[in-house]
């Protein structure tokens, strides 16, 4: 059976937005909700196992419930500045994402989630519902199932309501519900209902008469103060009963075979997260072919440090990469364009002489160099400041020219910005904090193949940053002052 999932977007929004700390890319835009929606989305659409997603979003401007009760809403705050921005952002990921979005105007995404669970349920289709609006517990029926996100001591969980479980929980049935609701009212949406009622006392009315006309005709039996209120708040109560209707009829234009998902993770998706940086989206990225992640990249192990230095003085260009840590030292180089690179590190070859060997190729200015995080590695290395490198090309260094808000820029970024490929941050490989791992901890084969692979990316990558350099006239700026201070 085909499973649709159907999602309250600006209730998901809003959850996403207050439920984490602001975020923001380097442009100063904020992501926090975005980032927020999508976790949740993906999430949903993974372990529900659904096959097809419409999203609803109100429009902006009055409903027919306006027109019912002018104060309709009218305690609500606007949405925040830093939110509203990330309503259009999330909108333009949709689109690239192929999920269909539905919007009406005249009418809440309440009323087109509750056409659309209506339309699905008669198609054959088992549908989720996802909101963080128990509103729509009122559409839960054996085939439409209400999810709701529910935040406890900073853990999120997604409660699962059918018509069984709503009964089981209020004790009235679904459409019930709306009596309830009828009568307690609501204060998030300005629905007045019968004053001093509130959700214990509407649940037993309802329970027991099942809806308001019949707690109405059953009022002389009420406590006096009880009854007073009944008598003299029933036209309002029916009336809020209408404002709290979700109308399971509304003219959508949507056609539920259309809302099928297929590859949501597109060229343009990616560049988005990118964009936006949300790292931890990039993940969803490693089995599209498109991202050229599943390329096998020829590495060969070398036990001297001669055949190093050899080789290095025989190209024209050597491109290296350095990881080290107390007693440990790695390299990964490539010559020119070879296709294949060569490993060597200090569990092979005696460190001190390791050391030797990389600092003799770095003082050649004979050889041009082409590495990353260059200063980190004089550090460790223990140059002489006197040291003039003339024929380094630092990659770190250019980007952060090219772009200086960023500050730490990693291999991944270059992977993911000039290349298209899915490169693990060092904290998603490592770990981070306490459970940051050693080289030691981790086999050596996998450092092997993730080096090789970040050299190749540098090498492949430094010709855009160099295109990119020259075309913000930024070559200058890196030889004459960044370089040598």
């Amino acid at each position: 059976m085909s499973r649709l999932l159907l999602i309250d977007g600006n209730s998901i929004m809003n959850r996403a937005f207050y439920g984490l700390p602001l975020l923001s890319n380097k442009e100063g835009l904020y992501t926090n909700g975005v980032l927020g929606f999508l976790n949740t989305m993906i999430r949903t659409i993974k372990e529900e196992r659904i096959s097809n997603v419409i999203v609803a979003f109100d429009l902006k401007g009055p409903t027919f419930r306006h027109e019912l009760f002018k104060e309709y809403k009218g305690t609500r705050k606007g949405m925040p500045e830093e939110l509203r921005p990330q309503m259009s952002m999330i909108k333009k990921i949709l689109k690239y994402m192929n999920i269909t979005i539905c919007e009406l105007k005249g009418y809440e995404a309440d009323d087109v989630l509750g056409t659309l669970s209506v339309m699905g349920e008669a198609a054959g289709y088992s549908i989720s519902l996802l909101s963080g609006d128990k509103d729509m517990l009122q559409l839960a029926t054996d085939k439409v199932e209400i999810i709701i996100p529910q935040k406890r001591k900073g853990i999120t969980s997604y409660v699962h309501y059918k018509k069984e479980q709503v009964m089981e929980l209020y004790g009235v049935t679904p459409k019930e519900f709306i009596d309830v609701k009828g009568l307690m009212g609501d204060n998030s949406d300005n629905i007045p209902g019968i004053p001093g009622v509130g959700e214990k006392t509407a649940l037993k009315l309802i329970k027991l008469y099942h809806t308001i006309e019949d707690t109405y005709k059953a009022r002389e039996s009420f406590a006096k103060g009880l009854k007073a209120k009944v008598d003299e708040y029933y036209e309002q109560a029916l009336m809020s009963r209408d404002l709290a209707t979700i109308i399971i009829d509304c003219p959508v234009n949507v056609k539920l075979e259309n809302s099928k998902i297929d590859n949501m993770f597109t060229k343009e998706v990616r560049k988005e997260f990118v964009d936006l940086e949300l790292k931890s989206l990039l993940s969803h990225f490693k089995e599209n072919k498109d991202t050229k992640s599943d390329i096998v990249y020829k590495v060969t192990k070398i036990i001297d440090v001669q055949t190093m230095k050899d080789q290095a003085v025989s190209g024209v260009t050597f491109y290296y990469q350095l990881i080290f840590e107390d007693d440990f030292l790695g390299i990964t180089y490539l010559i020119n364009k070879e296709k294949g690179s060569y490993y060597i590190d200090s569990s092979m070859v005696p460190l001190d002489s390791l050391i030797e060997a990389i600092t003799k190729i770095i003082e050649n200015d004979s050889i041009e160099k082409i590495t990353f995080n260059y200063k980190e590695q004089l550090h460790f290395l223990n140059v002489s400041l006197d040291l003039e490198s003339n024929t380094i090309r630092d990659i770190s260094l250019m980007m952060y020219l090219i772009n200086p808000v960023i500050g730490d820029y990693q291999i991944w970024q270059i992977g993911e910005e000039y290349l298209s490929m899915t490169f693990l941050s060092d904290d998603d490989f490592y770990g981070k904090g306490k459970s940051k791992k050693s080289y030691k901890d981790i086999e050596k084969d996998a450092i092997i193949e993730r080096e090789t692979k970040s050299i190749n990316i540098l090498r492949d990558g430094f010709l855009f940053i160099m295109e990119k350099m020259k075309s913000n006239h930024l070559i200058e700026l890196y030889e004459e002052i960044e370089l040598p201070l």
